[in-house]
């Protein structure tokens, strides 16, 4: 029996920050070797962190020059070269994973007649980026939630599309994490502990668990740990007023800022809820996917990605926006073990059945060469 040809795919991406779509990648490359028949390489225009972190997984990274929208110069040089990326390495499809990377590449990826694949990591929201890339349609998208779904016509609205939920990779973490984290921040282990891990922008939603932790009522020791560290100026500034609200609601004892962590796995082990009330929706929510996967129960609005990754069995979802409402469905995770307990049960199971990295690379493959035929 003939092997189905392999087929050759070029993602693109900045390069210059780290979030859920360089975790997404990344888990591509760690997992490549799962499905040989889909042959990924990476091109960035930035090169730093994330670049070596897909080089130790051993990826193959080709360092474009970096492109500034306000520099049409530095556009140009930057297509050029991603020209003689692609003739050399005789691409069955490229991946855009941001409206920038659209922008920027779509013209250079037509003018070597490389079908376009826009990968849609965020829904559609009417930023000027989007109006851009609207001039240069794909020639398919593929969507990581029915939710940023339902946005696509806003900018492609005669563009097929498919919807494949991000691979997440499971963390092996120790046993001994649980007790020897609670220990290192001072949290005895009849606490329960709250936990939101995110980037530090507003949207994210930390202002509405810290003002829903003024009113939990619970008799029972809790306390809320927020990790994450800004990696802009108007981050840092967001942060700031995190703590200011922490200091005027007289949280200093129940709230503990964490910063930048490396070790969000073991967190979440350590932790009892993960709770990431978004001021707007989620796209997907990778991080509600490694909740899962640690077998941390979940609280949070019933909106975005979390309303197709969560089920009665494994989170507590409620109105967005209510706080007084996240409040009671916190406290009464807090004060019922046995409710923790089963709704954690659930998790490791349904992250596998929608997020599994082997089983999702092999679902994209399934659909591109569906785009070949």
């Amino acid at each position: 029996m003939t092997e189905p040809k392999k087929l050759r795919a070029l993602h693109l991406n900045s390069g210059n920050m780290l979030g859920g779509v360089e975790s997404v990648l990344l888990t591509f490359a760690e997992f490549a070797n799962t499905c040989p028949a889909f042959q990924q390489e990476f091109a960035l225009a930035f090169d730093g962190r994330f670049a070596d972190s897909l080089r130790a997984a051993g990826a193959t990274v080709h360092i474009l020059p970096e492109a500034q929208l306000r520099n049409p110069v530095s556009v140009r040089r930057s297509r050029a070269v991603l020209g003689e990326v692609l003739s050399a390495g005789k691409f069955d499809f490229a991946i855009s994973h941001s409206t920038w990377a659209q922008v920027v590449y779509a013209p250079a990826i037509r003018r070597k007649s490389v079908p376009l694949i826009f990968w849609m990591h965020n829904n559609f929201d009417g930023h000027w980026l989007q109006k851009l890339a609207s001039r240069n349609a794909p020639d398919f998208v593929i969507c990581n939630s029915e939710f940023t779904r339902s946005t696509l016509k806003d900018v492609y609205p005669k563009t097929p599309s498919h919807v494949i939920y991000n691979p997440v990779k499971a963390a092996t973490v120790p046993p001994s994490a649980r007790k020897s984290l609670r220990r290192e921040l001072n949290v005895g282990p009849e606490t329960v502990v709250i936990l939101m891990a995110s980037r530090m922008e507003a949207w994210k939603g930390h202002v509405n668990l810290i003002r829903a932790a003024e009113k939990i009522e619970s008799q029972k020791e809790w306390v809320v740990w927020i990790a994450g560290a800004p990696q802009t100026p108007k981050e840092k500034g967001y942060v700031s007023s995190l703590h200011a609200e922490v200091d005027r609601l007289q949280l200093a004892e129940k709230v503990h800022f964490l910063g930048h962590r490396n070790d969000v796995p073991a967190l979440m082990r350590a932790a009892d809820i993960y709770c990431q009330p978004n001021a707007e929706p989620e796209p997907f929510g990778v991080v509600f996917v490694e909740a899962l996967q640690a077998g941390v129960p979940i609280v949070t609005f019933e909106m975005g990605g979390a309303r197709e990754i969560l089920t009665e069995s494994s989170g507590m979802l409620v109105d967005p926006g209510d706080i007084d409402a996240l409040a009671k469905a916190l406290a009464r995770a807090v004060d019922q073990a046995s409710l923790r307990a089963r709704l954690g049960e659930q998790g490791p199971a349904r992250a596998r059945e929608l997020c599994d990295p082997a089983q999702q690379i092999r679902r994209v493959l399934e659909v591109l060469r569906e785009r070949q035929r």
